[in-house]
């Protein structure tokens, strides 16, 4: 998955992080601001050496004059050396304190973008290898789809022919019907033909009999008239 967005943060993250770990309650607008106030006792130094500058000449001015703006003098300088000076130069030493833990923030931070970017790299390259196997499976399923769409045209030609064959199943069992009823119908006209010819054959027989009897008993008299008649001519 992508870098978030806390995890890569922003500038202004990063910069109101430094504020909040480094600097504490010295922000870049109170440092800004001593920077200033250092400017401006800077100026007044110069102010006030050019407005000595302007003095009327020393040569001019007699003993208690100058007696007087010496002192006017050092009280000045010693007043500036204890105040605005050293404020100053503390000033100083606290901002440059501030950029050395800035810098020390900044190299951590430095070293935290490094693993991200490492990090950033690992995920891009991940995210080709997906990208690979993504289109790689894209190319698989779209292989699968013309193989299917051939099968579904392959199943429609088995099903029209399926069914096909059903409507000819169905006419074959319809005539399949019809010649059983037509066997029916025979096997009935011949059972009625065989009773027929059985009680036909049980007429004849009975005829038969007494075709015989008669037979027996005409050759009985022949017998009889072929004895008297030997018996005559005896």
């Amino acid at each position: 998955s992508a870098l978030s967005q806390e995890e890569l943060g922003t500038l202004e993250d990063f910069n109101k992080g430094v504020d909040e770990f480094i600097l504490g309650d010295q922000t870049p607008r109170t440092i800004n601001a001593k920077l200033e106030k250092v400017s401006s006792t800077l100026q007044a130094a110069n102010l006030k050496l050019e407005e000595l500058s302007k003095v009327k000449n020393l040569e001019e001015m007699s003993q208690g004059e100058l007696i007087e703006l010496v002192g006017k003098y050092n009280l000045w300088f010693e007043s500036y050396r204890k105040n605005a000076l050293d404020q100053s130069l503390a000033d100083i030493q606290d901002y440059e304190d501030m950029l050395h833990g800035l810098e020390e923030a900044l190299a951590t931070r430095g070293r935290e973008l490094a693993q991200c970017e490492r990090r950033c790299e690992r995920e891009a390259a991940a995210k080709e290898n997906w990208k690979a196997k993504y289109e790689d499976l894209l190319k698989r399923f779209k292989d699968q789809e013309g193989s299917h769409r051939e099968l579904e045209a392959r199943y429609a030609t088995l099903d029209a022919k399926a069914r096909g064959a059903e409507s000819e199943l169905a006419a074959q069992r319809l005539e399949i019907d019809r010649l059983e009823g037509k066997l029916r119908d025979e096997a009935s006209r011949r059972d009625q033909l065989a009773a027929d010819l059985i009680a036909q054959g049980e007429g004849a027989e009975a005829e038969t009999q007494t075709l015989l009897l008669r037979l027996t008993q005409a050759e009985a008299a022949l017998a009889e008239e072929a004895d008297a008649r030997r018996a005559l001519k005896a």
